[in-house]
Order: structure tokens, then C-alpha cells, then sequence
């Protein structure tokens, strides 16, 4: 038996066993070793991964808010545009407003310059028509005492319109045969008086005629009340005043393309 005995070989044995049961603890520690570092690494792989899904839906998260910070700001830079054009437009509108203004103004003063003139015109004309009737009375034969002649003093007519000499004419008058205490003057004023008169009676008379000839028609217009004649051939629309008194004249009535009546009024 090669020189061994059985108390060796049991010896021999045992340390035999021992040794493998050593081997076979070592590989179990070193596998639980390998399976504990390999579990870490993958837990560590999860974390990572969980990590990496947050970062991920953080970042959608964040486009979302750029994409609709971006949208926003394209939002207000139309508005802005809008605005801009609006601002400039208005500023357009203002300048032509004040143009139009100018031109009014400028139109107003014109307007009332003939006015005043037109006014004059028919003073001048009146006069003439006083002086007229006066020549007319003039003309007229008179009965005159034989022993008692009459001065007649030259007076003609004069306007500064037509007349380049200062000094007005003088109507030529036939004075009656008045008391030598009545001064010429006098007679020449009470003569006027008498043609003012006569004419102021005839231009009553006639607004009389004219205000009873009118028959009125009061229409509602957009809320408001106007004032128009029945029977007018221009159809010119007056404001109402209180009392049912015609106003001023505002414009004149026309027809719609649908048949429909309104009235247009005066830009003047």
C-alpha cells in the first residue's frame, strides 16, 4: 500500500474534505461576492435610467414652455404690428383733420368776407332805389307860386364801390314851398324817414305773406326733428327750433337707391 497506513489515509482524507469544503466555501463567497456587485451595478444601471427618463420629460417639459413662450412672443409682435398701424394710421386721419380744419377756417373767413360784402351791395343798392325814388318825386310836376320861387340844391347818388371820388353827390330834391323857419336839411331827413319806413312796411308785409303761404311738415329723422315746407320744389330741410319756428337750412332731401327718403345735409 505504498507505505500508508489506514490511520494516514484518513488522515489524508480529512484533509482532503477539509481542503475541498474549503474551495467550495471560497466559490460560494466569491459567487455571492460577483452576484452582490452585479445586483449593485444593475440597481445602479436602474437609477441611472429612472435619472436619464426625468432629465428626458424635464426637457419635453421645457420645449413645451419654450414652444409656447415663442408662440406668445409672435402673438404680441402682431399685436404690436397692429397697434403700430393703427397709431400711424390715426396719425394720418389727424393730419388731414387738421388740413380739412385749415381749409374750413380759410373757407369761413372767405364765406364771411361775402357776407359782409353782399351786405354792402345791397345797402349800396337800397340807396340807389331811395335815391331813384327821390329823382322820381323830382320828376313829378309841382305847383309853384309865381312870386315865390324855389332853390333847387343838386343831390345825386354815390356808392364806394362804384364811385372813385370821395365826396358822395348830392340828390337833387324840389323842396316845396315850406315855411322859411323849416331849414333844408330837415325836409331832405324827413324824407328818408318816410322812404325807410315805407320799405320796412314792405318787407313785413311780404315775410307775412311768405309765413303764411308756408305750410310746415315736421319730420323725425334718426331720433331728431326737422323742419321742411310742404310743397317745396327743392325740398330744403330746416332746424327745428322751440315753438315749431323754422330754423336755419341744414340741407335738402333725396332719395335712396331703394326708394327710401333722407336728407343731406350741408358740409359748409
Amino acid at each position: 500500500m505504498d507505505g500508508h497506513t489506514s490511520e494516514s489515509l484518513a488522515v489524508l482524507k480529512n484533509e482532503l474534505i477539509d481542503k475541498v469544503q474549503t474551495m467550495f466555501y471560497d466559490y460560494n463567497r466569491m459567487h455571492e461576492v460577483v452576484l452582490q456587485h452585479t445586483c449593485e451595478v444593475d440597481l445602479e444601471k436602474r437609477q441611472m435610467l429612472d435619472s436619464i427618463k426625468n432629465y428626458e420629460n424635464t426637457d419635453k417639459i421645457r420645449l413645451a414652455s419654450i414652444q409656447c413662450l415663442e408662440e406668445d412672443i409672435l402673438k404680441l409682435q402682431k399685436t404690436n404690428h397692429d397697434y403700430s398701424e393703427m397709431i400711424k394710421s390715426l396719425e394720418d386721419k389727424l393730419v388731414e383733420k387738421n388740413k380739412e380744419s385749415e381749409s374750413e377756417n380759410k373757407f369761413s373767413m372767405i364765406r364771411i368776407q361775402a357776407n359782409e360784402l353782399g351786405e354792402k351791395d345791397r345797402e349800396i343798392e337800397r340807396l340807389n332805389k331811395v335815391i331813384f325814388t327821390l329823382k322820381q318825386k323830382k320828376d313829378k310836376p309841382v305847383d309853384k307860386p309865381v312870386d315865390k320861387p324855389v332853390d333847387k340844391p343838386d343831390v345825386s347818388g354815390w356808392s364806394p364801390t362804384s364811385s372813385n371820388t370821395p365826396t358822395p353827390p348830392v340828390v337833387e330834391l324840389v323842396l316845396q314851398d315850406t315855411p322859411k323857419c323849416i331849414p333844408d336839411t330837415l325836409v331832405v331827413e324827413e324824407i328818408h324817414e318816410k322812404e325807410a319806413e315805407s320799405e320796412t312796411v314792405t318787407e313785413t308785409e311780404e315775410v307775412d305773406e311768405e309765413e303764411a303761404e308756408e305750410e310746415a311738415d315736421i319730420f323725425t329723422y334718426r331720433k331728431k326733428e326737422y323742419y321742411t315746407i310742404q310743397g317745396d320744389p327743392q325740398q330744403v330741410v330746416y332746424e327745428l327750433l322751440e315753438g315749431d319756428v323754422k330754423g336755419k337750412r341744414l340741407g335738402t332731401w333725396t332719395t335712396t337707391k331703394k326708394g327710401n327718403k333722407k336728407p343731406v345735409f350741408d358740409t359748409s
